[in-house]
């Protein structure tokens, strides 16, 4: 039986809470101790982490010092080796607009950040079962953004 957590290698989660990470990585280790997790908490860290490693998959927080998680997106998105990388959105934040964004500028999901363990390890889970292609159709994020402002 084809299992897709097998084809996600390495995590990368860009946020810059402390505390997010740590529990990314629990999630991350009771879906498979297999998976090779990385966490950077900027912008900057990242330009010199994919010098070195190209991640299976990427989840960003929207919100980061400096460069917000959509800005990290359309950087990444220029480089021709990383625009394969599925690119997942965790977020504190709801909002109609970011989530329309996100799905714009080519991410694959977005989530708002759980308050629970489990319901972290739910929506990672889900986000490894995803193939490349969206998910969440971009018309229905563009219409809550509508019905939204």
């Amino acid at each position: 039986m084809f299992d897709p957590v097998i084809n996600y290698k390495s995590i990368l989660l860009i946020d810059d809470d402390e505390d997010d990470c740590y529990l990314f990585q629990r999630a991350v280790s009771k879906i498979s101790s297999d998976i090779e997790f990385f966490c950077i908490n900027s912008a900057e860290a990242l330009w010199s982490f994919l010098e070195n490693t190209k991640p299976s998959i990427i989840f960003i927080d929207l919100h980061l010092p400096k460069q917000n998680g959509l800005e990290c997106l359309r950087l990444i998105r220029t480089i021709p080796s990383f625009r394969d990388i599925p690119v997942i959105f965790w977020s504190g934040s709801s909002n109609a607009r970011n989530i329309a964004l996100a799905y714009s500028y080519g991410a694959q999901y977005y989530f708002e950040k759980p308050c629970y363990i489990n319901d972290l390890v739910d929506e990672i889970s889900r986000s490894l079962h995803m193939n490349n292609e969206m998910d969440y159709p971009l018309h229905e994020a563009l219409l809550n953004c509508q019905t939204a402002g």
